[in-house]
């Protein structure tokens, strides 16, 4: 067991440790007066007065009757102390040890580390980014593989369902120009033009439409009020010549309940063309009926046959673009059903189909109410995930990492190096956010984020602070903050923080 040290060396070793450490001692009474200081200013290098008014900037919103370590502490000047808060009794002395050497020991190692962190978040945002554009090439790649498929498929049904129709034309021209023919002939004659003309017309709508909405060009649906009995009766002039001929019976009836609904009233035609359309030509029915509902601006399109029905593994294909393979048959571009779908949902509803083999089939297009448009009413505001961010930093390392971070996050960032530039421009511009060093030489972050609060400032704020310890964490926040994020920054944390997540 080792003796004590004699009370003579005790107090000689005390004299030469203090006399090696060359402290200033600070005291203050209440309300953070200064009564007194002691130790050696010029080792510290700055006078008791200007050494007082930094620390009582830097302590404001910390408890002082509790011993408190800050270390690395800047004053005015550049010089670096640990400061030792000691309470004692209604007053508390603040102990200044000089801490440059380790500052300037540690800054190489610090800056390597800055550089490091950079290079770092750099190669993670190349990776990021070369990722990006490698799915992107991807679904290009796929986008060009479909296209070209349904390309093919386009032009293998185009030669045949556009030449039969037209053969139709030209015959039965043909046989009238000769002349000699009866009325009754004269009558059929016109009857099968008309139904190829039909049967052209909706060729040519369904292939402008697939190629207007393919090369994004699709006018927006309007939201007009629809006038459904006349849609329904230019539809049955369209199509009951042709139903007459195949000795199917064709009804349309519309039911309006309320105001006239609103709606696209060329949408809601070419879906009603392509439906009775569809089933004229597939589902060897003797009836066709098509309606149009509208229950206080819902609305909703049926047509429906007593055909020969669709299966249930076809019916999930059957809105499928160049769909040619149901049960239906092969006849026609396989786009008719692929642009009700796409109408319907351009509007906000949905296309659907119920039917089973030998059953017949319905196909329903069920829309919501469609509100008109306020021509005075201003767009919605977009959502915007950055605006004006202040960054206040002495550290030109780490302004930049913290720029490259705010601007990942939308941010057009506007740079300052010290606290009081940072209140400054904060006055006279306002940003959205302000993210401040906590600890910068002079005016401190902490009293730059008081002093922004106190003149109004509503914007979110984010202290960036060296000390990661609670003590410093509600200090910031004490002072008006509204996140503290610590270093080393995590881009996710500092991301977290900027938008409150």
């Amino acid at each position: 067991m080792s003796a004590a040290i004699p009370p003579l060396v005790a107090a000689y070793l005390r004299d030469i440790l203090v006399q090696a450490a060359s402290p200033m001692v600070l005291t203050f009474g209440p309300g953070f007066a200064l009564r007194g200081a002691a130790g050696d200013s010029t080792r510290i290098g700055v006078e008791p007065g200007a050494a007082a008014e930094a620390l009582r900037e830097l302590f404001t919103g910390m408890p002082l009757d509790e011993a408190t370590v800050l270390p690395f502490v800047e004053l005015p000047g550049g010089r670096h102390v640990h400061v030792h808060l000691l309470p004692d009794g209604a007053l508390f002395h603040l102990l200044l040890l000089d801490a440059s050497g380790e500052v300037a020991k540690a800054r190489p190692v610090q800056q390597r580390a800055h550089d490091a962190e950079i290079a770092g978040h750099e190669k993670s945002r190349a990776l990021r980014r070369l990722k990006q554009a490698r799915a992107e090439l991807e679904a290009q790649r796929r986008a060009l593989l479909e296209a070209n498929t349904l390309k093919d498929a386009l032009i293998a049904t185009l030669s045949h369902e556009f030449r039969s129709p037209l053969t139709a034309v030209f015959g039965h021209v043909h046989l009238l120009e000769k002349g000699g023919e009866s009325a009754e002939g004269r009558a059929l004659a016109l009857r099968s033009i008309r139904r190829a003309a039909t049967h052209l017309l909706a060729l040519s709508d369904n292939l402008l439409a697939w190629a207007r909405d393919a090369a994004g060009a699709g006018v927006p649906p309007e939201a007009v009020p629809i006038d459904a009995a006349r849609i329904l009766a230019e539809v049955r002039d369209l199509f009951g010549g042709a139903a007459e001929d195949l000795g199917i019976t064709f009804e349309a009836r519309a039911e309006v309940t309320g105001e006239p609904p609103l709606g696209d009233p060329l949408r809601l035609r070419q879906m009603l063309i392509n439906l009775v359309g569809n089933a004229l030509r597939h589902a060897a029915a003797r009836r066709i009926e098509a309606r149009i509902t509208a229950n206080h601006g819902a609305v909703e399109i049926s047509v429906g046959d007593d055909g020969k029905g669709i299966a249930a593994d076809a019916q999930a294909r059957i809105f499928e673009p160049f769909n040619l393979g149901a049960a239906r048959g092969v006849r026609g571009t396989g786009l008719g059903l692929a642009i009700v779908r796409r109408m319907a949902r351009e509007m906000g509803g949905e296309a659907s189909v119920e039917s089973a083999p030998g059953q017949g089939a319905t196909f329903r297009v069920v829309l919501p109410r469609q509100v008109a448009p306020d021509p005075a009413a201003p767009p919605p505001p977009r959502p915007q995930r950055g605006g004006r961010a202040l960054l206040a930093d002495d550290d030109p390392a780490q302004r930049t990492l913290l720029r490259m971070l705010l601007q990942e996050l939308g941010y057009a960032v506007y740079e300052v190096g010290n606290a009081n530039d940072a209140v400054t421009y904060a006055a006279a511009h306002a940003p959205d956010l302000a993210v401040i060093d906590a600890r910068m030489p002079g005016l401190s972050g902490n009293t730059a984020v008081y002093r922004l609060r106190s003149q109004g400032f509503s914007g979110r704020i984010v202290a960036v602070a060296g000390d990661p310890t609670p003590v410093a964490r509600e200090a910031a926040l004490a002072a008006g903050a509204d996140a503290v994020c610590p270093r080393p920054v995590d881009s996710i944390a500092f991301a977290d923080a900027v938008l409150g997540g």
